[in-house]
């Protein structure tokens, strides 16, 4: 709910979800953004594991979306907090290994 309204988003159009507060924004693949009342703790359990990490303590990100990251960030607008290094560091050794 956004905005008096409903929206139905698909979980793969998701590239980064930030936090602000008792809100979420999403960040959609069209560049679009939807902002809703919803916790990024809460966020963070309804979505699947396998396809989003928190990467911060104010971000979740899709990882099926990563195109880079370079000195800490994700792209050029997620941040990578120290708490999460590790566990994304081991995700992409994991999955990038051959590269």
């Amino acid at each position: 709910k956004a905005d008096y309204k409903v929206s139905l988003v698909r979980i793969a159009d998701i590239v980064y979800i930030e936090s602000e507060g008792e809100y979420v924004r999403m960040h959609l693949c069209d560049g679009s953004t939807i902002t809703t009342l919803f916790r990024l703790k809460n966020m963070e359990a309804a979505l699947p594991s396998e396809q989003f990490m928190r990467v911060h303590r104010s971000y979740i990100v899709n990882l099926r979306a990563i195109r880079s990251y370079v000195r800490g960030r994700i792209t050029e607008y997620v941040p990578i907090g120290e708490n999460y290094k590790e566990a994304f560091q081991n995700y992409i050794d994991r999955h990038f290994k051959n590269l």
